[in-house]
């Protein structure tokens, strides 16, 4: 598989290139940094051949990632969050052309903590719910953008109308009935962890994911990419990969 890395020069780009040079099966046939001069920029510079773009950049370039794989019909897996209404428009227009899977968090964990989610709110909907998610002292958005999936999971499939309540400052605040408490931790080094609490009377049920390296994002994404390239144009999103019949999946790492 050939994979143009956009967003090299970060974090995740840097991690996705380091394990890709790991494995035999992969190759890195371009790395796009918008933002250093002296090497690919945008992919309209690039020339050559590739099965995939793995962007793990910002959503300013979404326009430039839309248009080569109108241009190409080549697979694009979008790894950002901070999407906006228009752009969702954007990729549902690319996806008439080429096959698209967004996915703001890869790691196969959460997105097996989302299908979860989704029978215990329905049965649990009228207990109290609290969302909680913790990541390094670095992290920009607040909550994760994991946090807010989660939260529309919540509000989507609870049998009660639900109200988001985005932590709880000083004084007095009494539960109202449907709150939805939402809390960010941010501090030291951590990775990424999230976690939904179901609070009944004298009993507690609490679903969790823990992210322990950023290793597991690189190696859904990669996973998601091998997918994604036998697939025909069209907007697919992880759980379309976790429906597969689990026998023609290796979830392993």
């Amino acid at each position: 598989m050939k994979v143009i890395v956009y967003g090299a020069d970060g974090v995740m780009g840097r991690q996705l290139k380091a394990q890709i040079d790991c494995r035999p099966e992969v190759e890195t046939v371009a790395e796009i940094t918008p933002l250093v001069s002296n090497g690919l920029t945008c992919l309209a510079e690039f020339k050559g051949e590739s099965d995939v773009v793995i962007d793990f950049s910002h959503p300013s370039n979404l326009s430039d990632i839309i248009q080569w794989g109108e241009k190409t019909g080549k697979a694009i897996l979008l790894c950002t969050t901070g999407y906006s209404d228009y752009d969702y428009d954007i990729i549902s227009r690319g996806a008439k052309s080429c096959p698209i899977l967004v996915a703001g968090n890869t790691s196969l964990g959460v997105n097996i903590v989302k299908i979860i989610l989704e029978q215990m709110v329905s049965l649990l909907g009228d207990w109290d719910i609290e969302l909680i998610e913790k990541h390094h002292n670095r992290k920009k958005d607040s909550p994760s953008g994991t946090a807010r999936e989660l939260l529309q999971i919540l509000e989507n499939n609870n049998v009660n109308t639900t109200q988001p309540v985005y932590g709880r400052g000083l004084g007095e605040y009494k539960r109202k009935q449907g709150d939805i408490g939402i809390h960010a931790i941010r501090g030291g080094t951590i990775t990424g962890e999230h976690s939904i609490l179901f609070a009944g009377y004298d009993e507690i049920i609490e679903l969790k994911h823990q992210a322990l390296s950023r290793r597991i994002f690189v190696n859904g994404a990669l996973k998601a990419a091998q997918w994604l390239i036998q697939q025909p144009a069209g907007c697919y999103s992880m759980r379309d990969i976790l429906t597969v019949k689990t026998a023609d999946v290796n979830i392993k790492s």
